[in-house]
């Protein structure tokens, strides 16, 4: 992605970085580099009051408003870590963000501000449980994550593996995005190449270690892991050489480690096939009489690249969804017989059609499209069959197939996170809550610091009538992201139903039936819930799967009306 130009007024300049404020995006020399929305905004804030003493208390104002979130001190802490790890600032010796003790935060390099507008205040968001599904990186409590791994891995038997961040050694900032892709193209790799017999650590999880590196108890305690994949890249003129170490946690025995050197490489070469060749020796190395098949097919450089920028922005930015479809599309028409374009592609529509920011028919349209074209592919693309899985149960609530696709999917990839907690709501809803728990845990276990698996399982356990763990699950999607409104809203239906809370008032935004008539059962109006119901049953509004496992409406189970609305459904 090229860098802007000097003339872009909502551009922040700094030593090597730029502050996109359009897109809200940090590059280093034109590179992408990761930050969290949260973490961005407090940057931009930092960035635009350069040489000022930034009081931690205006810091909290300006960035967090009157949200209620655990710990600020802390978290705040952990933002200024992170951004600093991206920045790679020193706290002894600052370049950029220095600390100033007991106050707060001076941003002390010189910014080229190109007549770049002030922060706006934080815009206050709607509150919605379809939250959309796009993977954050987000200030992490880290310790207070290590209780519920160990928890939920107490059900599970299989060796668990996190693949860490990569150092990137060659000092150069364009091979950040080489160095992201490897781990990327590791996890999918280890994912995928050994179903059903090793358990492979979410993205959001590992990448939390990006720059920083703890000991690796540390890292056993937070993600309840058995081994570990440690790498790191070195250029030497045209020579790329690749290091990569399999360790075992207990005892830190080093396991397997190999070099690979290539001269002239691709980026794409390096991603690609350094990444499946090292994950078949450590599979290999594990599973001694194990058959490993890796894929095999290289991809169009160019196509390749615009879906690593897509994916990208998927993962890191929620305002960056139809930017990451651009590429996709890019993508897809550069290599059309590419097919993770294409499910990435699905995956950004259905996660649009359940915010409910698009227009919902046409999103889950375009998802099912998107997904079909990938697995004409590519029929083991376990992106593409949970894509259409969602589509089938939230838009077509066609269960029979919604169970195919989500078997199929955790089939190819057990250690797809996403997937389990996708399945565990079509387990719930379909009459099964002790398996849907079981694939809730699982979903937890493969990606702990995740705050959007974490807040799923909250509306999960909330849907279960679970309201104790539901409230505390949604505290823990707190520590990891502050201020999440998901979680607010979670620990909120869940007191009410409780009876900690009062019954839910109608609000001028409340135009959708279905939320409608979670108000009018919640202030008895059996009437009044019924009709809003049925319509939303007419507008084939998303949230009605949950009709029947949904705590508000147990007081209209007797309803001859209510239960007509179930048989309808198939539940």
């Amino acid at each position: 992605m090229a860098a802007s130009t000097g003339t872009d007024a909502r551009v922040l300049r700094f030593g090597v970085f730029e502050l996109d404020l359009a897109n809200s995006e940090l590059r280093r020399a034109g590179v992408l580099v990761k930050l969290s929305p949260q973490q961005f905004r407090l940057l931009h804030y930092l960035a635009s009051h350069t040489g000022v003493i930034c009081t931690r208390e205006e810091i909290q104002q300006a960035i967090w408003g009157n949200e209620v979130f655990v710990d600020f001190d802390r978290s705040l802490n952990v933002h200024i870590a992170q951004i600093r790890a991206a920045l790679k600032d020193d706290s002894d010796a600052p370049r950029f963000i220095q600390t100033v003790p007991r106050r707060g935060y001076k941003f002390v390099a010189p910014v080229e501000q190109n007549g770049a507008p002030p922060i706006e205040p934080l815009k206050k968001m709607p509150v919605r449980r379809w939250g959309m599904w796009v993977a954050v990186a987000a200030a992490v409590a880290l310790g207070l994550c290590a209780g519920i791994v160990w928890t939920v891995l107490s059900a599970r038997h299989l060796p668990m593996l996190a693949v860490l961040p990569f150092e990137n050694l060659t000092g150069h900032p364009e091979d950040a995005p080489i160095v992201e892709g490897l781990t990327d193209e590791m996890i999918s790799e280890f994912g995928a190449i050994q179903p059903g017999r090793l358990g492979v650590i979410g993205r959001t999880s590992v990448m939390h270690y990006t720059g920083r590196a703890p000991a690796l108890p540390q890292i056993a305690r937070e993600l309840g892991v058995d081994y570990v994949v440690e790498g790191s890249l070195r250029r030497e003129d045209s020579q790329v050489r690749v290091s990569i170490r399999l360790i075992r946690v207990n005892g830190q025995a080093q396991l397997w480690n190999e070099t690979y050197e290539v001269t002239g490489p691709s980026r794409l070469e390096l991603e690609e096939q350094i990444a499946a060749r090292a994950s078949t020796a450590v599979v290999a190395k594990l599973f001694p009489a194990a058959s490993v098949h890796p894929r095999t097919r290289v991809p169009d450089a160019e196509a390749y690249a615009a879906f690593v920028n897509g994916r990208y922005l998927l993962q890191n930015s929620r305002a960056g969804t139809q930017r990451a479809i651009e590429f996709f599309q890019q993508a897809a028409k550069r290599d059309p017989a590419f097919s993770d374009p294409l499910a990435s592609l699905a995956e950004a529509y259905v996660g649009l059609a359940l915010s409910g920011v698009a227009n919902t028919p046409d999103a889950f349209a375009k998802a099912r499209e998107s997904a079909e074209a990938a697995l004409r592919i590519d029929q083991s693309n376990a992106q593409a069959h949970n894509a259409l899985a969602n589509v089938s149960f939230w838009r077509d609530w066609n269960w029979n197939e919604a169970h195919t696709h989500y078997e199929r999917t955790l089939a190819i990839n057990p250690s797809l996170a996403r997937a389990h907690h996708d399945y565990a709501f079509y387990l719930l809803v379909t009459g099964h809550p002790e398996q849907a728990l079981a694939s809730l845990r699982r979903s937890i276990a493969l990606d702990p610091l995740s705050p959007q698996v974490n807040i799923d399982a909250g509306w999960i356990l909330l849907q279960a009538h679970h309201f104790d763990e539901a409230i505390a699950q949604a505290k823990r999607a707190l520590e990891l992201e502050p201020g999440m409104r998901e979680a607010e809203a979670c620990i909120a239906r869940a007191e009410q139903y409780q009876g900690k809370r009062g019954p839910r008032a109608m609000t001028p935004e409340t135009t959708n039936p279905y939320d409608q008539a979670l108000v009018y059962a919640s202030q008895g109006r059996v009437d009044d819930a019924i009709r809003a119901l049925e319509t939303a049953y007419t507008q084939h509004a998303i949230q009605m799967p949950l009709l029947k496992t949904e705590p508000a409406f147990l007081g209209l189970q007797q309803d001859s009306r209510y239960r007509e609305l179930i048989r309808k459904l198939g539940l």
